[in-house]
């Protein structure tokens, strides 16, 4: 009996067919992804995806024989180069006809720029193309550390952007820094860099102090984990232990 796997379900190729949807995985393996993305990974006749956990890219492989990884950050080169041949490739599936799904993990708008390039790459060429929504970090975030955005307002920038910027900034409002790992690191994501850390912590000493308790998250990539919440002073931050995806909580000061 033939696989009855919509990627195997092709027709024939043509520019008339041809479209593009970008899709979020979420932070959550299976868990995150929504009906609409899920919908659109099935139908899809090339399925490119990038994301960060083996069993995601198992089941992405169940929902589509078609589904295939694109290539790992190129080594020693900046990250924008293998964007760029991210989408390259995504705009051959469809110049080929084939109607085409990106995968990328958590929310495909939120620090992903190859989505918004390959949408704009492929709308310029007059190819339908949109953007569905994933369960993102920040999503998590508001969950599991019981924080609400409305109330006293957001403040989020990536921990790079506010070192090298230094914007002014408001300590009655909550503030959240995002890629705390490659703080200070132009190329693919690699050891903690703990020169940019410890800048990072300096600046933010001199608004808040040593003791104001804050929280290094980790959002669960698997429903039978849970999250990683530390909390402890600003002033030990520099020091300590985090994965890849961290993302850092300054609560406001009081008063």
């Amino acid at each position: 009996m033939p696989d009855a796997t919509p990627g195997n379900r092709r027709g024939t190729p043509g520019p008339d067919r041809a479209s593009l949807t970008i899709v979020g995985t979420g932070m959550k393996v299976w868990a995150h992804m929504t009906e609409e993305a899920l919908e659109a990974i099935r139908l899809a006749e090339k399925v490119h995806y990038v994301v960060a956990d083996a069993m995601t890219e198992r089941r992405l492989r169940e929902l589509n024989t078609a589904a295939e990884q694109l290539p790992s950050y190129l080594p020693g080169r900046p990250r924008r180069e293998t964007y760029a041949l991210w989408v390259d490739i995504i705009l051959g599936s469809l110049r080929a006809g084939h109607r085409t799904c990106a995968a990328a993990y958590g929310h495909p708008g939120v620090f992903v720029q190859f989505s918004r390039d390959a949408i704009r790459r492929a709308r310029e060429e007059g190819f339908p193309a949109v953007m569905l929504p994933g369960i993102s970090a920040e999503a998590c975030l508001i969950c599991d550390l019981l924080v609400d955005p409305g109330p006293g307002g957001w403040q989020s920038y990536s921990a790079a952007l506010f070192l090298s910027r230094q914007p002014i900034f408001d300590t009655g409002t909550p503030l959240v820094l995002w890629q705390l790992r490659v703080v200070g690191q132009p190329g693919p994501p690699a050891e903690i860099d703990r020169v940019g850390l410890v800048a990072l912590t300096e600046l933010l000493l001199r608004s808040y102090g040593p003791d104001h308790r804050v929280v290094v998250y980790e959002a669960s990539r698997n429903p039978a984990v849970e999250p990683v919440s530390q909390y402890l002073p600003l002033g030990q931050l520099a020091g300590v232990r985090f994965r890849r995806s961290a993302t850092l909580y300054v609560p406001p000061l009081e008063g």
